[in-house]
């Protein structure tokens, strides 16, 4: 496991009682010079029981070997997957048994190409741009409070054309998969397929089956995480504070974006409505045994946190939040 984890081989020491010593594999990351000068990492085997790891450069206290992996992919944003089958074929876990789905989980498809730079092309960046579509995309979004740092830093677009807000679908490298784009003029929300693009000879990715969501590129997943449904809605959200919110598009959430969720603390913030509720319950579902999870609702202020007037009424449904298990029961 650890050498599938970057460790060398020659640097990894035994120690009494099924212990061993290494340098950390997180270091480059976690640790405040980027290396672990004097070995600090420690793993301690137990053949019968579950195995332990402790960093005293970067753990605050002793934790599963499976959380290591779990950290790793965390921190790293790699998929360390050889080294998860490995816990899984030796680590006996609290409940006695042995994760071995892990090892019969199929080889990852590669991901599609995100979309080329000359489709991109016909989509400006709305911050900066001097055109009278630009100013009206804009006044629009400060109308709906968001404000222009926001826009920046989501990277919105805009189509000169038809006065449309255009919002791009991200990996968390910052790749573009997909486009929407919302009408200034009129409530009309669509996808921009390859026809409406001007290039109906190609094809383009599958915005859900690629992992993407509006804002993954800016998520950091060492803090905690807020979905939500709407675009605006989430940059609301980062207007009014809340920055670590990212948008799935809609309530057809597929298991390749909840994939790329990987924090330990997770906030529900969908639609207050039916669609919403299948959300929180479908993603809930799939999220439940890897991190906190809770569940906000926006019903006295509409059925979104778009619709929240100020910070205050959004501190008000922070507090008001509840347990995924706890809404599960209502």
């Amino acid at each position: 496991m650890l050498v599938e984890l970057g460790v060398r081989r020659d640097d990894i020491r035994k120690g009494t009682d099924n212990w061993l010593q290494c340098r950390c594999p997180l270091a480059a990351w976690t640790h405040g010079k980027g290396r672990d000068t004097h070995p600090s990492f420690t793993v301690s085997i137990q053949p019968a029981k579950t195995s332990f790891y402790n960093c005293f450069g970067c753990s605050p206290s002793p934790a599963t070997t499976m959380s290591l992996i779990h950290r790793v992919w965390l921190v790293t944003g790699q998929d360390p997957h050889e080294a998860a089958r490995i816990v899984g074929r030796h680590e006996i876990f609290k409940d006695g048994s042995r994760k071995e789905a892990l090892l019969d989980e199929p080889e990852y498809e590669e991901h599609p190409d995100p979309l080329p730079d000359f489709v991109l092309a016909r989509y400006p960046h709305l911050a900066g741009s001097r055109t009278d579509a630009a100013y009206e995309v804009i006044r629009y979004l400060v109308g709906r409070g968001v404000k222009l740092d926001t826009i920046r830093r989501y990277g919105v677009l805009y189509d000169p054309e038809s006065v449309g807000i255009v919002f791009p679908y991200t990996n968390p490298m910052g790749d573009i998969f997909g486009l929407t784009v919302r009408l200034v003029a009129e409530k009309r929300h669509f996808y921009v397929t390859p026809e409406l693009a001007g290039h109906p000879d190609i094809e383009f990715p599958s915005v859900k089956d690629s992992g993407a969501w509006f804002g993954l590129n800016l998520l950091d997943q060492t803090r905690p995480i807020f979905l939500v449904e709407g675009e605006i809605d989430a940059m609301r959200m980062s207007s009014l504070g809340i920055r670590n919110t990212v948008a799935s598009g809609g309530t057809s959430i597929t298991a390749e974006q909840v994939s790329e969720i990987r924090g330990l603390v997770v906030y529900l913030g969908f639609d207050t409505d039916e669609g919403g509720d299948r959300a929180v319950r479908k993603v809930g579902r799939m999220l439940r045994d890897h991190c906190e999870l809770y569940v906000l609702d926006w019903s006295r202020h509409g059925k979104d946190p778009g619709n929240l007037p100020n910070r205050a009424a959004l501190v008000r449904v922070l507090t008001k939040r509840i347990t995924f298990d706890e809404y599960l029961d209502l």
